[in-house]
Order: structure tokens, then sequence, then C-alpha cells
């Protein structure tokens, strides 16, 4: 049994009792009189049913508990951006039940953005985030509870307490944002949540969407990079549009005015546009998040929108996955150094060819292909190669030959898109250590590498795999840490805070 009072009977009621219990006979005589009218024109109200909605969890089941969105329950979710594509994640996110959700975001809603991102002609002039939030907090108020975070994220990211959430959307789209983000990822010795980079092509027609769960080796920034890599080197040319979309080797001229009181002209697409690829980019990242083989794996999903029905169909959604990397650290710099598994299985396999085609006691080494970011601290080593035939390979020392170097060096400059480039060079000790000799150390001091088409580097990477394991017996090389010198020395560096690696340890080689 329920039932409602209007306001007008409230009032009545409320009078009744005050006069009725004054204690004052004059005014009880008019309570009466009061509950008497009250009640007579109650009993000419209308009487309705009430309908009564079932919502107790004990008889109800959600309707998306079987989908990737139910991880998103119960779970605390950090959303960078409040634009096209974070407001949108954002709603997806409310509506799977997160137990915390915040919006960050700096910007105001401007008249140009009303066509493909969720706000209202009465929110112009108020912060995207704050909008956001309020719009959220009435999905499910019992459930899920909203904040706004308004601010310069590239300046105020450590005012997020970043650790404390599950998940990070990174929906910004901006490198500076992207650098951050991997570098705070790579020093914080407490552990980080999983990380999903976002970013929507020039004409809305493909998405990218980076995965770096808890505990990987790179951040978006280095997935990204891993992206752009595999998409320049593939001989089948599946990837080309991507590469013209997200990794051109030419920036793009074609300018487009975007409408007055617009954000960033970062892309053309509608509504329709952003809320598709948004959407298939959420669920493969939260299916990723949800399978227990997929929670230790860098991965990229590659989403492309369907055309019409007489043009040529293009690739479904594809997902491209690497494992991590060997992780050491480089000491004199604070600089993490990654070290691919195809480079680290190339050096491997050279060291034991030349234990056995030659001698286990002779040394061996050859050339370093990657990056150097600074503004993530991080190297990277995509390749190595064996030694050129013009080497001088003895028990004593390890001299690299120039013989093709060049060549190749531009070659794989010319098919990684600029990516990777001349990095270094490696060597074994197969009867000592992991570290620089004294012919090693004066060899870096004039550590040079001519290349017709490029100027010498600033600086360059020698990473020494040492012979002797932990017991002290000889063996296969294992990789320990490298030694980064600069051919120019760079200006000097606060040293970083100690924390637990991963892959720190020497692994040896088999």
């Amino acid at each position: 049994m329920a039932w409602h009072l209007p306001d007008f009977a409230d009032q009545v009621g409320r009078l009744a009792a005050r006069t009725a219990f004054s204690g004052r006979p004059h005014l009880a005589e008019l309570g009466d009189e009061v509950i008497q009218f009250g009640t007579e024109w109650l009993d000419r109200l209308p009487t309705r049913w009430m309908r009564i909605y079932e919502a107790r969890p004990e008889v109800t089941v959600r309707r998306d508990h079987t989908t990737p969105a139910a991880w998103v329950r119960g779970k605390r979710i950090l959303v960078l951006g409040a634009g096209a594509l974070g407001a949108h994640i954002a709603d997806m996110c409310a509506r799977a039940g997160a137990a915390h959700l915040t919006v960050a975001d700096q910007a105001l809603v401007h008249p140009g953005i009303l066509a493909r991102q969720p706000y209202t002609d009465a929110d112009i002039g108020l912060p995207k985030a704050s909008v956001l939030a309020d719009r959220l907090n009435r999905i499910d108020p019992h459930t899920t509870r909203v904040e706004a975070f308004v601010g310069d994220i590239t300046t105020r990211l450590s005012g997020l307490d970043l650790h404390t959430f599950d998940l990070i959307w990174d929906c910004m789209a901006n490198r500076i944002v992207r650098a951050r983000l991997e570098r705070a990822r790579r020093t914080d010795a407490a552990p980080w949540p999983h990380l999903a980079t976002l970013m929507i092509g020039h004409h809305a027609t493909r998405g990218l969407a980076a995965l770096s769960p808890r505990g990987t080796t790179g951040g978006g920034a280095d997935v990204l990079r891993r992206t752009a890599l595999a998409a320049h080197t593939d001989a089948t040319h599946v990837f080309d549009d991507l590469i013209e979309d997200f990794f051109p080797t030419q920036p793009p001229t074609e300018l487009f005015q975007p409408e007055p009181g617009c954000s960033d002209a970062t892309f053309t697409g509608s509504a329709a546009d952003v809320t598709a690829l948004a959407g298939q980019m959420v669920t493969g990242i939260l299916h990723a998040l949800a399978d227990p083989a997929d929670r230790h794996t860098m991965a990229t999903l590659i989403v492309r929108m369907p055309s019409g029905p007489t043009a040529a169909q293009p690739a479904g959604p594809r997902w491209l996955t690497w494992p991590d990397d060997t992780l050491v650290t480089d000491e004199g710099i604070g600089y993490d150094v990654r070290i691919a598994p195809a480079a680290l299985a190339e050096m491997r396999a050279e060291a034991r060819r030349g234990a056995r085609v030659r001698s286990p006691l002779v040394e061996t080494g050859g050339t370093l292909l990657g990056a150097v970011d600074d503004a993530t601290g991080v190297i990277f080593v995509d390749e190595a190669t064996g030694p050129p035939p013009d080497s001088l390979l003895t028990e004593a020392y390890f001299q690299h030959g120039l013989d093709g170097v060049s060549h190749h060096l531009t070659a794989r400059r010319e098919a990684t898109g600029n990516i990777s480039r001349f990095l270094g060079m490696w060597h074994t000790h197969p009867h000592t250590a992991a570290q620089p000799s004294a012919t090693d150390r004066a060899a870096m001091t004039s550590l040079t590498l001519p290349l017709s088409d490029a100027p010498a580097p600033a600086r360059a990477l020698v990473l020494i795999a040492g012979g002797r394991t932990r017991s002290g017996t000889r063996g296969s090389p294992p990789v320990t840490a490298p030694t980064s010198t600069p051919i120019s020395p760079p200006a000097q560096r606060p040293p970083r805070p100690s924390r637990p690696r991963r892959n720190h340890s020497p692994a040896s080689a088999p």
C-alpha cells in the first residue's frame, strides 16, 4: 500500500497537528475543523494506480553482465579528455556501473562542438568536465560517483593520484600528454593501472586503441611507436591506410576550417562516426582486460569504419600484439633501455654461432638500430645485426667494421619511415662480466659511424653482453646493464629514484 499527498494536503495535515496538540481549547477546536475539512477534500480526490519498478539486485540481471563492459562494474576509471571521444567513453563507463569515474579536461563548451559532442546550447561557456560529470551523475547515482577535474593535464597530471585507478583512458590525442604518462609510468615506484590510449583518424574512418596492461614494459607512447613500426615494415601493405592517417612520413598539408567556436582542428567526422569508433575500441579494450590470457600483453586494436555497398570493403578490426621487452637501466643518465625480443634473439644467436664456428672466448658484436626518446626517457633497441664482414674479432676485443653498414642503415631507416635509425653498437665479453673494459672506454670517447645521407648522431648506445653467470662460471653471454656513451656529453641529469625493475636480472642465453 502506498499513497502520495499533494503539497496542499501536506500543509493541511501539518496545520491540523499543530492546532490539535497546542494545549489551547480554541485552537484544538480549530484543528478539528481543519481535519474535517481536509478529510472531506481528500475524499473527493481521484484514486489512481501507482507503478512500482523492480530493481532489487537479488532478482535483477543487468543486460550487460555477460559482455566485456561487465569488467568496468565496481572499478575506478579515469578519462583524460571530455571531447568527442572522451565524453562518449565516460558515458559508456558510467552506464557500465563504474564505482568511481573521474573526467579530466580544461576546455570549455563552445558552439562549434555541438555537432558531435554530447553537450547542449545551455552548456556553452561552462567547463566540459563539470557539465559532463553533472549529467553522468544522474544516470545511476546509487552506483556511480562521477567527479570533474578541470585543469591543464599536461602540467597537473600528478594531481590526479593516478595509482588509485583501475583503468586510464587517454583520449587527448596529445603527444605531450602521452610523453608525460610514459615518463610517469616508468619512474613511479607504485604499480600503474591499465592504460588505454585512443586515437581517431583525420576523417573519423579509422581508430587506434593502444593497450598497456598493468606491469608491461611500455605505455601508450611506446605501443603507438610499435604500431607505427609494424605498419611501415609490413610487406603486405595492409596498413598503408594507417600510415597515411596516423604515421605519415611527411606531415599532411590538407587543412580545414572548423566551425567558429570549435575546439582544436583535430579531425572531421559526424557524431555517428565518432560514437561507432569509440564503441568498437572500448569493447575491444575491455574484452582484452577481461581475458586473463591477454592481461600482460601490449596490444593495439585497429578499427575501420564500413563504406557503402558498392565501395571496396575495408579490412575489419585487427589486433597487433607484442611481448615485453628486456628492460634495463642506464644508471648514468637514468634512461630506460628497452631491448625488443627480436633484437635480443639476434644477439644471442650471433653469440652462439660465434662460439660454434670460432671459439667460445672470441668476442663478437654488431650494430644496434632504434631511437632515443628524450621526452619519455626511453632508449628503444629495435634491431641488432651481426658483425660486418670487415670486422676484427679476437679474444681481446671486437672491432666493428664498416663494410655495408651505411647501406643497411639507410635501407632500414627508409623501410621504417625514419622511426628506427642507427643507435649504437653491441659486443660480447665471453670471458668477463658485462662491464666496459679499458679498450671499450677509450673507444667510447670517439665512437662515430659515418653515414652517407645523415649526420653523425649526437650520442650512441654501447651494449655489452657479459659471459659470466652469477655463480662465476663461464657460459653463453647474458645481457646485463648496457652502457650509454655520449659523443657530445649531455647535461647533467638528477639521478632517478630507485624502484623495482622488471626483467632487470641477467637472462642467460641457452
